[in-house]
């Protein structure tokens, strides 16, 4: 696992030109190939993101999909993400899928209190679930609450504050 984690790493530093390393999408996909090859969650994620986004390689919305779930699957609460605002807003899939989506969001939120939000979004307005909005509430609290790591991704603390806005809103 650790050279495919490391290999995330090289293709994150060829996407975004960081550390020196001057931007080259097809590098980035290939280092990311490698991780997702090697079963880095996060290195599935990302190479989902350069096929959604057609970047290095040619778009293709059906594989992206396809990794985004094996990266879900493996755990990535991001790619689980991802995937729930494909089917939630059925781009990148041949229909909407509100309820998959659901089912998606819910696992973020299984693996990450601070992905909560977008489940709770759910219930709060009755999107692929029955509305419920004591339990948004319930969800968006412990969103709210959540204390990423400081390893935890930058995008997981935004959920959080997010959770925290909307509570207030909720009132």
């Amino acid at each position: 696992m650790g050279d495919a984690k490391a290999c995330n790493f090289v293709g994150a530093m060829y996407a975004t030109g960081t550390r020196g390393v001057k931007v080259d999408q097809t590098q980035a996909f290939n280092f990311f190939l490698k991780a997702c090859n090697g079963g880095y969650a996060t290195g599935c994620a990302n190479l989902a993101n350069q096929y959604y986004g057609g970047l290095g390689v040619t778009m293709d919305r059906s594989r992206a999909v396809q990794l985004y779930q094996r990266s879900c699957d493996l755990g990535a609460v991001t790619a689980c993400m991802d995937l729930g605002v494909i089917y939630r807003d059925g781009k990148g899939v041949q229909t909407k899928n509100p309820a998959y989506a659901a089912q998606l969001f819910q696992r973020a939120c299984d693996l990450s209190a601070a992905a909560c939000a977008s489940i709770a979004s759910m219930y709060e307005l009755g999107v692929g679930v029955v509305k419920d909005v004591a339990r948004a509430i319930s969800l968006y609290q412990r969103s709210c609450r959540a204390t990423p790591s400081e390893s935890a991704e930058d995008v997981q603390k935004i959920w959080s504050r997010a959770s925290c806005n909307v509570l207030t809103r909720l009132k």
